[in-house]
This record gives C-alpha cells, sequence and structure tokens, in this order.
C-alpha cells in the first residue's frame, strides 16, 4: 500500500494542470478511451479499498446520503487505475475508480455505482497475465442481494460550506491504521466524487 493522489495524471502529460485529471472511468468505455485503455490492458490496475460507499438522494429541497456496503459488513475493493506522472523532480502516483450501471439496491438513488471486488477477484485483477476479456469481465455491477443502503441522518452542506476533498491514503503498515472507510464529501453534477480517508 501507499499513498496515493486522487485524480489520474496520465503519464505523458507535461502539465498536470492542463489534462483532465478524472476521478472516475466508464467500464462501459475503459478499453476504448486513450487515457485508460494501457492501463487498464497492462499494468495500471489497482485495488481501492473500502467498506461502503455513499451517494446523494434529493428529498425536495434537501440531498440526504445514502451509505450503501455489504450486508457482511465485510471490507471490499474498488477496481482502480493507477498512473505514474515524472516531474518536479519526483515521482506522483495518482488514481481513479471505475464505474458501472448501477445494480437494483443503488439504482433509487443513483444511476452509477463504483465497481466493487470481492478479495476473491482480487488475484486476477491485479495479475498482468490475466487475460484482457477475463479482466473486463469483472467490470459488472456486484450482486444486489449481497448489499444494503442505509439512510444517514443528515443533510448535504450549503455550497458556500462544501470543501471538496480527493485524496486516497493508504497506510504503509496497515497494522498501525484504521480500515479505510469511503467517504463523500460532495455532490456534483459530474456525478459521484469520493474520498477515501
Amino acid at each position: 500500500m501507499r499513498m496515493i493522489r486522487w485524480g489520474l495524471i496520465p503519464n505523458w502529460a507535461t502539465d498536470p494542470k492542463k489534462v483532465p485529471n478524472p476521478f472516475n472511468a466508464r467500464a462501459e468505455s475503459v478499453r476504448d478511451k486513450p487515457l485508460f485503455a494501457d492501463l487498464i490492458e497492462g499494468g495500471g490496475r489497482c485495488l481501492i479499498p473500502a467498506d461502503g460507499f455513499c451517494e446523494w438522494k434529493a428529498e425536495g429541497k434537501k440531498k440526504v446520503p445514502h451509505h450503501f456496503k455489504l450486508r457482511s459488513g465485510a471490507p471490499f475493493a474498488f477496481a482502480g487505475l493507477y498512473d505514474v506522472w515524472r516531474g518536479d523532480g519526483k515521482a506522483t502516483f495518482s488514481t481513479c475508480l471505475i464505474t458501472n450501471t448501477a445494480n437494483d439496491v443503488v439504482k433509487p438513488v443513483h444511476d452509477r455505482m463504483p465497481v466493487m471486488l470481492a478479495p476473491a477477484d482480487f488475484t486476477r485483477w491485479l495479475d498482468r497475465e490475466t487475460e484482457l476479456p477475463d479482466v473486463l469481465s469483472l467490470l459488472r455491477p456486484y450482486p444486489a442481494e449481497a448489499m444494503e443502503a442505509v439512510r444517514e441522518g443528515f443533510e448535504l452542506p450549503s455550497k458556500s460550506r462544501r470543501k471538496p476533498q480527493f485524496s486516497s491514503k493508504a497506510a504503509r503498515n496497515p497494522a498501525h491504521s484504521p480500515r479505510p472507510t469511503l467517504t463523500c464529501p460532495s455532490s456534483s453534477t459530474h456525478g459521484p466524487h469520493y474520498r477515501i480517508r
């Protein structure tokens, strides 16, 4: 595990501020987009550990968060892509997660959801020798019967109070850190934003 920047920076960028730094990649087109194609086909696949994720649902004039997790309470991982940008005399690791159409648990709140991987799929996802069709077969909505949704009891802060944060922290020694938890600090018309803490 390592500390990594949230928002993908392509390795070929001359200036990270002048190219898109996506937080999400769509499973349906990840193989066709030049920004993601080499990563999904080669050594750019990674795991983003979590035990749930959050989406906001409009209820009248309010936006209320809903927390999605496994019924078992077990941790899992999001299917992610990473790249390494070298500039300013250092190497910057950055990442984004892959999304797919929502399953029946998430669909009432949002039409997209992160691709979730069970521990049994971790090796296939990370192994560079895994054939591409087998890799792409993992990019499916997680079984709805294994998930649950919890409506949280707080509302989205006003725009003036929102300060989106996008960072992914993974402890070098997991024994000395809490289990990673996915939270969602903001809502956007561009889709869900996530933060791993």
